[in-house]
C-alpha cells in the first residue's frame, strides 16, 4: 500500500486481483476474515458492479497496537461503462 492519501499502482503480475486480495486478507482480524473473504469474492464483486449505489463493508485490521477499523467501499468508474467498479480500502 502507498502512503496515506496516495494510490499505489504496480504494473505486472499474472493474477493482479488474487495478489491484491491476498494482501488485503493477510491482516484482517480473525472475527472479520470470513466477511471480507466473502465480500471480495468474484460473485459479490460482479454483482456490485451492476449496482448504482456504493457498497461499504466495515472490518478491522490487526496491527501491533491492536485492531484498527477500516472500510472497503466500491466506487463506480466514470465513463460509459456501467459494469466496472473500483474497490478502495481506507482507515475509518
Amino acid at each position: 500500500m502507498g502512503k496515506e492519501g496516495e494510490l499505489e499502482i504496480r504494473p505486472g503480475g499474472t493474477d493482479f486481483f488474487g495478489d491484491a486480495r491476498e494482501k488485503l486478507l493477510a491482516d484482517v482480524c480473525e472475527a472479520d476474515l470470513e466477511k471480507v473473504r466473502e465480500a471480495t469474492g468474484k460473485a459479490n464483486l460482479t454483482r456490485w458492479a451492476d449496482q448504482k449505489e456504493p457498497v461499504t463493508i466495515l472490518f478491522s485490521r490487526q496491527t501491533a497496537g491492536g485492531p484498527v477499523p477500516y472500510s472497503l467501499q466500491t466506487i463506480k468508474t466514470r465513463g460509459s461503462d456501467d459494469h466496472h467498479i473500483v474497490v478502495g480500502v481506507r482507515p475509518e
